[in-house]
């Protein structure tokens, strides 16, 4: 979604938001999502797109979360300031997650529902994609702050000190918490013996 797309929906939404001590006024909550989302937009759909794997489904995630500010404008306190691009990102990765969590209990395509001719070898880049895929469900499954911490690590490239920073924990517990979610993803995506 384009800035100017975001400050149409932005004003079309206006008549229906109760105004902030911070904004009073439709036009400067316009202006400031607009702001927002020009300054963080990029990054925030980036770190969905690592998440998702989909540039569609980061778009949806990038524009559920410009939405949910328009909706509670009163949140938009808390983006304001220094820490407005660590907000926006965490929210994208979370609302990222979110995604793939509703996925994963809806039933997903197997290898043997992709096209193409009975008995055909396989193309990697389809094993690719079903290794992504896996890694993603599998994510879904975690514990949320779990999933949000191993993908701020391992998809946003993140130290394990910036993710402490993030997600407001020590250092040690992001280590604890990285260790168990690896052990985990381990367990559910290891081909399991005697499985068809």
């Amino acid at each position: 979604m384009h800035s100017a797309s975001l400050t149409m929906y932005a004003r079309r939404s206006m008549s229906v938001l109760p105004p902030t001590s911070r904004i009073a006024e439709p036009s400067q909550l316009s202006s400031a999502i607009a702001d927002l989302f020009q300054a963080h937009g990029d990054r925030m759909l980036n770190a969905a797109h690592r998440v998702t794997g989909s540039l569609e489904d980061a778009e949806d995630v990038l524009q559920s979360v410009f939405v949910r500010l328009v909706q509670h404008p009163d949140n938009l306190s808390a983006v304001n300031g220094q820490d407005a691009g660590a907000y926006l990102h965490r929210a994208a990765v979370n609302a990222a997650l979110d995604l793939l969590r509703a996925r994963a209990r809806r039933p997903a395509e197997t290898v043997a529902d992709l096209p193409g001719p009975a008995g055909a070898p396989i193309d990697a880049s389809l094993l690719d994609n079903e290794l992504a895929d896996r890694l993603r469900a599998g994510l879904a499954g975690l514990h949320p702050r779990a999933a949000e911490m191993v993908a701020l690590r391992y998809l946003e490239e993140l130290s394990n000190q910036e993710v402490a920073a993030r997600t407001g924990s020590s250092e040690s517990t992001v280590a604890v918490t990285l260790y168990r979610a690896r052990q985990t993803l381990r367990e559910r995506m290891s081909p399991k013996e005697g499985r068809s």
